[in-house]
């Protein structure tokens, strides 16, 4: 049977234009908080660990001040992404990781990404 994902500890980055990316670890229910500019295009991604299942969604924030459920309605899937740096971890994968999909090593401590983080 395939693997499905539940939300919970899982790695959530959330990208706007001429922001930095926020980044976040969803709690063991999969809550959780990223402050985003308001009334802003966003781009998320979400990976689950424990499957190695992805999810992306998009959408515009809110006004300021207001909620935006920006991780409703997301659905994990196997990433189909290029790894352009051959480290085994597809780019969207290490989007949300915060791992550079240009570099097998992103911290340069010898130890490659997928060894770190599978």
């Amino acid at each position: 049977p395939a693997p499905v994902a539940e939300w919970g500890n899982d790695f959530v980055a959330a990208a706007t234009p001429g922001a930095p990316v926020r980044r976040a670890v969803s709690d063991a229910a999969g809550r959780f908080t990223l402050f985003l500019p308001a009334k802003s295009r966003y781009e998320l991604t979400v990976f689950d660990p424990t499957t190695g299942l992805i999810a992306r969604g998009y959408g515009i924030t809110g006004a300021s001040g207001a909620t935006t459920p920006i991780a409703s309605g997301l659905v994990f899937a196997a990433s189909t992404a290029a790894d352009r740096d051959g480290d085994g971890l597809p780019d969207d994968v290490e989007a949300a990781l915060g791992t550079d999909p240009r570099r097998a090593d992103s911290d340069g401590d010898g130890v490659g990404d997928w060894e770190e983080w599978v």
